[in-house]
């Protein structure tokens, strides 16, 4: 039967043969804006093979620009932008280097891929094709940042060359000894404004940051027309020489994004686990790691994104496979919460397992041979418990049956006075009969 079976998987592998991917192409992983630079490379895992042929053409999305631009050296050909045609025997497994660059920008973030749709390698006349796909790849829309060029002077020290005062329709706070701030606007606003106050009237008041941000008297005028960053400096310059400088990052956020709040933030910015790598991202709530049989407690150390939020880590001690370890995070409003798990899985400990079968297949052996002992030593009694069971399966009451037969075989006291004249004939007459047959044998032997 076993090699029916195996000669319908070779007929099944002569009519259908498997697909077994000889190649990789992969490209460099991260963010690609416009006008970034790239590499891909196509590898081999044959690197010992002559190949007669190794061609392709490959598939680039209106996005990029790619072309070959360095194949191996034990490889001998030519490439005309997104086409290549090699022979030989490379000498190392990486047989193409691809350079791509990204010429358009995308109206939002986009992931990309290359293909090579046939990708032909022939080695000793035999032909091979292939389809290759790339790793995705990631094409973002470019953030917008200005920033200002002065020397950033916070100094403080100088009253006179502070601002008193600035307000916005941009939700913040201002207080003069905080130097610079990180203000978020929804997708929906185009336009911020500012306005500010001297806390010296004779100080001067300029501007550094690009032409979207302007100053009108004590007015700024920010233009968003992004999603993105835009920064500015107002330089304060007092009489006596002091100089201040207050920096303003305005964020616009991208659609379905909500402004931030500090006091509603239940995030950790690290979550470490002793002798466990779980590579923690803040957004990424829950993690399994695999620990000995043998581990009790694991100690766990959390610290959360805004300082002053509480935090809380329950089932650490005691570990069994299937504990959930959970960090819990309660942000600074003591109402917003969040929970980090850890899903803990045990090895098994074949050891301990193979010691209780040992164990418990000891013990059994043990009670059969006692049971056996047993029924040998009441093999024929009837006080056999075992042989009392299954007589009474059978419907049979041993200890009934014993009390009847003891019944039977015991005769009741007899009362001579009533005895059947008959009888007693009988019982004299074969005395009699005795006495005559013991006197005839005594005079023969005389």
């Amino acid at each position: 039967m076993n090699n029916k079976r195996v000669f319908i998987f070779l007929l099944l592998l002569i009519i259908f043969p498997m697909s077994v991917k000889a190649f990789d192409f992969t490209c460099d992983s991260g963010n690609h804006y416009l006008n970034d630079s790239f590499n891909c490379s196509i590898t081999g895992l044959n690197t010992s093979t002559n190949y007669d042929s190794i061609n392709g053409e490959i598939s680039v999305p209106d996005l990029l620009s790619c072309s070959v631009n360095e194949n191996d050296t034990g490889l001998t050909g030519t490439s005309t932008n997104n086409n290549f045609d090699y022979k030989g025997t490379p000498k190392s497994s990486t047989l193409l280097k691809i350079k791509c660059n990204v010429i358009k920008e995308p109206s939002e973030d986009m992931t990309v891929q290359l293909l090579v749709n046939s990708f032909v390698t022939k080695v000793n006349g035999e032909e091979s094709t292939e389809k290759l796909r790339s790793n995705m790849i990631n094409v973002n829309k470019k953030v917008t940042t200005t920033s200002s060029t002065t020397s950033k002077n916070r100094s403080i020290e100088n009253g006179n060359s502070l601002l008193k005062n600035v307000t916005s329709d941009a939700d913040f706070t201002f207080s003069k000894y905080v130097t610079e701030y990180n203000i978020q606007v929804l997708y929906s606003v185009k336009e911020v404004n500012f306005t500010y106050e001297k806390n010296m009237s004779s100080a001067k008041v300029t501007l550094a940051s690009s032409d979207t941000v302007t100053m009108d008297g004590n007015k700024v005028n920010v233009l968003m027309e992004d999603v993105g960053t835009k920064s500015f400096d107002l330089i304060v310059k007092s009489d006596d020489g002091g100089e201040t400088v207050y920096t303003f990052n305005v964020e616009r956020l991208d659609k379905g994004e909500g402004l931030y709040d500090k006091n509603k933030d239940a995030t950790l910015s690290k979550l470490e686990l002793s002798n466990y790598n779980i590579s923690f991202d803040s957004k990424k709530l829950e993690y399994t790691i695999t620990v000995d049989s043998t581990v009790d407690t694991i100690s766990v150390s959390a610290t959360p994104t805004v300082d002053g939020a509480s935090v809380v880590v329950k089932n650490n001690v005691g570990i069994k496979d299937g504990t959930k370890i959970f960090v819990i995070v309660t942000a600074l409003d003591k109402t917003t919460t969040q929970n980090y798990i850890i899903n803990i899985k045990k090895t098994i400990d074949y050891s301990l397992a193979i010691n209780s079968v040992i164990i418990g297949g000891g013990a059994l052996l043990i009670l059969i041979m006692v049971l056996s002992l047993i029924r040998v030593l009441n093999k024929k009694s009837k006080d056999d418990p075992i042989y009392k069971y299954k007589m009474k399966q059978k419907g049979i009451d041993i200890d009934k049956r014993k009390e009847n037969i003891q019944t039977e075989v015991v005769p009741q006291s007899v009362n001579p006075t009533d005895v059947h004249p008959q009888v007693e004939a009988q019982v004299q007459t074969s005395e009699q009969t005795n006495v005559v047959n013991n006197n005839t044998n005594n005079q023969g032997n005389l």
